[in-house]
């Protein structure tokens, strides 16, 4: 009894959410006129094993090889994994996947944001804009980088610019900074920026240089890059209609 009930307080919450998920789910499914099936329960463990990295020597994804992982790693049944994990995610992309879409902007910039330049920056990252513009002023007096990366040593709120001169990982295009990125693509190397805005934040930009792209063919990664724009897309739609399944559920006594 005692281990009964600390196995309820321990994982009866997250157990009951994954039934009543699966209820809701297999009501919306019903009234969609939507059913999952074998062979979409099979591309789902396809998908999973690819993204986990478990692929054959001729690159198709080893099913069979993340099923013993998932077995050996978890201590769950193949039954369990897929009525727990599998099925519900499938079912949630039947109910989203009509309303996921990509277009070629999307693989544009999914293309720029992977394999496009990167702005290689020093970056001086302030609490206020009072002491933001005292530091610009004084960075403008001794604009060399050198002398940028002793104000971001001696000013930078930040720990990484603050530790290393002013040195930040580069900033890609559509890396979720847009201001940021916005600011260090239109500076000209050895040219600093005026004071930015960056939520709470306010920064100071030194442009060192940009990459040279190693993939520069579209072409070449289209296919790659609308896999993963679709996967992104998918799962932010799939959380979304998750959530309005929740808000919409009425509970009968």
């Amino acid at each position: 009894d005692h281990l009964a009930s600390q196995c309820i307080a321990r994982h009866g919450r997250p157990i009951l959410r994954g039934e009543i998920d699966r209820l809701l789910l297999a009501t919306e499914l019903k009234a969609a006129n939507k059913t999952v099936i074998q062979p979409d329960i099979d591309a789902e463990i396809a998908r999973a094993a690819d993204l986990a990295g478990y692929v054959k020597a001729d690159g198709t994804p080893d099913s069979s090889a993340w099923l013993k992982a998932i077995m050996d790693e978890e201590g769950a049944t193949l039954d369990l994994y897929i009525d727990d994990a599998v099925w519900p995610s499938v079912a949630l992309k039947k109910l989203v996947e009509d309303s996921v879409s990509i277009t070629e902007d999307d693989l544009q910039k999914g293309f720029e944001s992977n394999f496009g330049p990167r702005a290689e920056v020093l970056a001086i990252v302030l609490k206020d804009q009072r002491t933001a513009q005292d530091v610009f002023r004084e960075a403008r007096s001794n604009s060399t980088e050198d002398g940028f990366g002793q104000l971001a040593a001696k000013y930078s709120v930040e720990p990484v610019s603050r530790s290393n001169f002013g040195k930040i990982p580069p900033l890609r295009k559509h890396g979720g900074r847009p201001t940021l990125e916005e600011v260090a693509f239109a500076l000209q190397s050895g040219e600093i920026s005026g004071v930015v805005a960056w939520g709470e934040q306010f920064a100071i930009l030194y442009k060192q240089g940009e990459t040279t792209p190693v993939v520069q063919d579209f072409q070449v990664v289209r296919g790659e890059i609308h896999k993963e724009i679709m996967e992104k897309k998918l799962r932010l739609a799939m959380n979304a209609r998750l959530t309005v399944l929740h808000d919409s559920a009425q509970i009968d006594n």
